[in-house]
């Protein structure tokens, strides 16, 4: 449901969404922080989207491609690329194919 609102341009409806699951007190799986790290990241929140990323981390939550994709795509806060890197580094949950697609992502963002 976060995917589809974001898709269609309802950042708010999306946001909602979250803030009910959290006053639930709902457990967040990687898909829904995926979803939410992609929203706040297309809708230029990205201390928002640092914080769900860290808050996944914290919670031991496995971070995979499509986590590091978005923060790689939209993130220009050079200290926090480098948290980005030693997480991909360190990943036992993304293939060596995928860190190194996501090596390159960063390497071009770097230019």
């Amino acid at each position: 449901m976060i995917d589809m609102y974001a898709d269609i341009g309802s950042a708010e409806e999306a946001l909602q969404i979250v803030e009910r699951m959290k006053q639930r007190r709902m457990k967040f799986n990687v898909s829904i922080y995926n979803s939410l790290i992609n929203l706040y990241m297309r809708t230029n929140q990205h201390d928002k989207a640092i914080e769900a990323y860290r808050s996944m981390k914290e919670k031991n939550v496995p971070l995979n491609f499509q986590t590091f994709k978005p923060m790689l795509q939209g993130c220009h806060l050079h200290s926090f690329q480098d948290e980005i890197n030693k997480d991909i580094n360190a990943s036992n949950t993304i293939s060596e194919l995928s860190k190194s697609v996501l090596k390159t992502m960063q390497s071009n963002r770097k230019m």
